[in-house]
């Protein structure tokens, strides 16, 4: 199955709003759900962003659960 990376909104985190909830229902179709914590979300700049995101994906995940977080 294909993994999904959920990138979290602007002053936001993984663990916030509804990207849990998504993280769940993707992970019970049987796909790997990647919500790295992005490193500014109350001042983003999208060139470290999908750098950040690039690297996180690369690298692999952490923790446990449908979500997992990896923090570089």
């Amino acid at each position: 199955m294909s993994t999904v990376l959920i990138a979290h909104g602007y002053g936001m985190s993984p663990e916030q709003h509804w990207y849990p909830s998504l993280a769940e229902s993707l992970a019970a179709y049987g796909y790997t759900v990647v919500a790295p914590r992005l490193p500014d979300p109350a001042d983003p700049d999208p060139d470290v962003e999908v750098n950040h995101s690039s690297r996180v994906m690369s690298v692999g995940t952490v923790g446990k659960g449908p979500s997992r977080c990896l923090q570089l």
